[in-house]
């Protein structure tokens, strides 16, 4: 077959024929061409999904699209604002001129560039499917969006408030936060009292009055909030339930049950216990203050602490069950010889694994755990050695955990928190510069003076000031330091309270590792730079110098250049004859030969002076000396014509 194809080809290439086939048939056997099919058509496929993708892009990306999708309550400002700033990195890859690889190409290779990376980290983030139904059905997503354009619109600097004085009150200051909190408080004590005194005669009238007020202020504070925040301020999620709590607790059994209805409805006032929890909202706002901050440090503690709780409650309630199952198998089914108190405590406490489990919960919080195993450990030491164990285990390092849990959480807490740490820094900064500025009061020579001198500091020094010793000291100075701060500070021949406090209190910090770190690297960068300038000096120097000696090489050349000229001009006018000269035919021929050498002498040189062309030089040299009325070395003027 080879051979009637191949024709004259020769056995070399019937050979190379029969090589392909061999390996073509290899990989058809291997299935390596069905996966190169299949790759092609797999690469196909993704050129053309990346070339959907990216029409549809540009039409998404289009401002008027997202307008209208904004008016249409689709999308939120959030989302829009990722459209319009892929829409901005799409529009600077189009003005790129340097030459790129097509993304489609590269989405058929199956790489993906930083643009695409980008792209799918702007993607808006989709929720679960029927969660997603429900809020477009329901339009939350349109009330949302309007959300954000009202929080937006009050955020602008040139946005003005309707009730400036109300939001001053309600946003400005804790007064208001405190006053709440009190109330919240005092609300809480009386419905604790009304549930004691109901239907005893104790219960009084001015219970219910108190009700009616709280109810009143607390439909008041609702107001207040509202006109300072507007109408987003019901859809924050603790805002919402502060409403849901006083209608439910407050104006529907007070207002609407009880006049219309005739129903007391006292399982919903019990509901207003519930209130209490509004205390750890407003103790949040008001945790700054530092009368506040140990007791909000123990509720953030705890609250923040719910799934470490749950996943410790497990590890009990693991090693309770555990612990049931050996006490069971010990007392019921071990065949001790008990004796009958024994065998009664084992019949009432410890029959079942439930009932040993209730039963070692207790003994694991301490309660009368004593009185309860002492009367099996009698004559009974593998209970004895059981007990133990359970105690150390379950009371010793389980409740010791949980304690451990809630106060590291505290802290860790304490820590994170922002806002706290910058006000506890406030407030050290501000002790430590009263502290200075008490001390500035001391070192002054007299009531009446404002300023501090280098001679009352060193008099102080000498003299050994307790005051100013303990001072600075506590600043972390060392005695070498205290008696050169005047030089050490570099302060001025006298200095005023405050500049005085301020200088000092600098000087006292810790440097964490970051600090010195961002240092050396801003020493490293400066000292690259230097670096760099010295390089740029030293090249530019050996260029001026190389630049200076070429300049003295041609300044001396041209000095030579000019004495020449000099002497030659000097030797040629020597030649010029003072009188006239008749005109021969020789004569002329002999003046036009040597004019003819001169101008070519001095062709080079005056070339670039005149700025005559080196073609026909001799003709506008000759026109420009008519014209200006000089004569070159070698020329005579005619005599002037008679009468002229």
């Amino acid at each position: 077959l080879c051979f009637s194809r191949c024709g004259s080809c020769g056995i070399p290439s019937c050979i190379q024929h029969l090589r392909t086939m061999a390996e073509a048939s290899r990989d058809l056997a291997q299935g390596t061409i069905e996966v190169m099919v299949s790759e092609s058509v797999c690469a196909k496929e993704r050129m053309e999904a990346r070339e959907v993708e990216e029409a549809y892009q540009k039409f998404e990306e289009s401002e008027e699209h997202i307008k209208e999708l904004l008016d249409r309550g689709t999308i939120s400002m959030d989302e829009a604002r990722r459209l319009r700033t892929r829409a901005k990195m799409h529009q600077q890859e189009d003005q790129d001129e340097k030459p790129k690889i097509s993304s489609a190409v590269l989405a058929g290779a199956d790489h993906k560039t930083n643009e695409q990376i980008i792209e799918e980290a702007l993607k808006p983030k989709k929720g679960w499917w029927l969660f997603e139904s429900i809020r477009k059905a329901l339009r939350f997503d349109k009330l949302q969006n309007k959300i954000q354009i009202e929080k937006h619109r009050r955020s602008l600097p040139e946005f003005e408030h309707r009730f400036p004085f109300i939001q001053n009150m309600v946003k400005t200051g804790m007064s208001f936060e405190l006053f709440t909190f009190f109330l919240v408080a005092c609300n809480g004590l009386l419905t604790g009292i009304q549930i004691s005194v109901k239907g005893t005669e104790s219960d009084l009238p001015i219970y219910s009055a108190m009700e009616e007020f709280f109810n009143v202020v607390f439909i008041l504070e609702i107001i207040l909030r509202v006109m300072a925040d507007g109408w987003i301020w019901f859809f924050a999620t603790g805002n919402t339930i502060d409403c849901i709590l006083i209608l439910v607790t407050g104006i529907v059994p007070s207002y609407i049950l009880k006049p219309f209805f005739g129903i007391d409805s006292g399982e919903l006032r019990i509901g207003q216990a519930l209130r209490c929890v509004r205390l750890i909202r407003i103790l949040k706002s008001v945790r700054t203050i530092s009368a506040f901050r140990i007791l909000w440090s123990l509720v953030s503690g705890i609250v923040d602490s719910g799934r470490i709780l749950l996943w410790t409650l497990t590890i009990i309630t693991v090693v309770l069950y555990m612990f049931s199952i050996f006490f069971v198998q010990l007392l019921v089914h071990g065949g001790l010889d008990l004796d009958d108190d024994q065998k009664e405590q084992v019949e009432l406490y410890m029959k079942t694994v439930p009932d040993t489990m209730f039963t070692l919960f207790q003994c694991f919080t301490l309660d009368s755990w004593t009185g309860f195993s002492r009367i099996l450990q009698v004559n009974q030491p593998m209970v004895g050695v059981l007990w133990l164990l359970f105690v150390a285990v379950g009371s010793l390092v389980l409740n010791n955990l949980v304690i451990a849990v809630i106060v590291n959480n505290a802290f860790a807490r304490a820590e994170q928190d922002e806002e706290l740490q910058a006000s506890i820094a406030r407030e050290t900064t501000e002790s430590e510069l009263n502290d200075l500025r008490q001390l500035f009061d001391a070192l002054l020579p007299s009531e009446d003076s404002v300023y501090l001198t280098r001679e009352d500091y060193d008099d102080a020094v000498e003299k050994q000031n307790e005051i100013l010793w303990t001072k600075l000291k506590l600043v972390n100075l060392e005695e070498d330091e205290i008696r050169d701060l005047w030089t050490y500070i570099d302060f001025p021949d006298q200095v005023d309270r405050e500049e005085f406090a301020s200088q000092i209190r600098n000087l006292k910090g810790e440097c964490k590792a970051k600090h010195s770190y961002t240092v050396a690297m801003n020493l490293k960068k400066l000292d690259a730079r230097l670096h760099q300038a010295r390089t740029y000096l030293d090249t530019h120097k050996s260029i001026c110098e190389a630049l200076k000696k070429e300049t003295t090489q041609a300044q001396l050349e041209l000095s030579r250049a000019l004495f020449e000229l000099r002497q030659f001009v000097i030797l040629t006018a020597r030649c010029v004859p003072g009188s006239g000269i008749p005109a021969t035919s020789s004569t002329e021929r002999k003046l036009d030969s040597f004019q003819a050498q001169v101008a070519k002498t001095v062709q080079p040189l005056l070339t670039p002076i005149m700025d005559l062309p080196e073609e026909n030089f001799r003709e506008q040299l000759v026109m420009l000396r008519e014209g200006q009325g000089f004569s070159l070395p070698g020329e005579v003027d005619e005599p002037p014509a008679p009468g002229g």
